[in-house]
């Protein structure tokens, strides 16, 4: 019973060290990986960005949607800064006006007033800006290119700037994200497993 114990204690601290290589030789392929990406996020700004991805996977998100999603919500947060992007799980800055699966959260700046809503976690977060997006006639998510993405947006009246200004600005996020992008496809099975500001240490 004892020795039976022993080696089912030994075969577990095996399993386990052997998942902590996989890891560690995980973290050294990702950091080669984005080792010549000229764009550098810092940890606070890549923390969010994995969320949001993993976030809008868990959702239904597919790949290839990631290539517009991210951009805009990068492009609507100033490089995923939103500041109740921890507090309140919300990402991207929604507001709160009631919708389901919020609760009222951090009040915004006074010249924007109201409250951003909180999330009880990223998912939901995910989810309400899934219904956002697609809010109205067009449907930007099944967009299969970014100015069809960005022209669905401004026909659902998304957003007040010219569609001309505003696909500029996420056609430049889209080519300063798509490195980190393609290294979240590639290595989501390495990004379940950590928490991605581990990647800086």
């Amino acid at each position: 019973m004892v020795g039976t114990l022993i080696a089912f204690l030994i075969g577990a601290k095996t399993l386990l060290s052997n998942a902590k290589d996989e890891i560690n030789k995980g973290l050294i392929d990702l950091n080669n990986y984005l080792h010549d990406v000229k764009f550098k996020l810092t940890p606070f700004q890549f923390q969010n960005f994995v969320n949001a991805c993993k976030a809008l996977k868990k959702v239904g998100a597919t790949n290839e949607q990631l290539l517009f999603m991210i951009p805009q919500v990068a492009w609507e947060t100033g490089h995923f800064k939103s500041p109740v992007s921890q507090t309140d799980n919300n990402l991207s800055g929604i507001k709160y006006y009631g919708q389901s699966g919020a609760t009222k959260g951090t009040p915004a700046p006074k010249n924007e007033g109201d409250n951003y809503a909180h999330f009880n976690s990223y998912e939901d977060w995910a989810k309400d800006y899934l219904r956002i997006l697609n809010r109205g006639k067009e449907h930007p998510i099944d967009a299969t290119d970014l100015q069809t993405f960005a022209s669905r947006l401004k026909a659902n009246n998304y957003f007040g700037d010219s569609l001309e200004n505003y696909l500029k600005g996420i056609t430049v996020m889209q080519s300063m994200y798509k490195p980190y992008i393609n290294a979240f496809v590639k290595f989501e099975s390495l990004f379940n497993k950590i928490n991605p500001v581990n990647i800086f240490k």
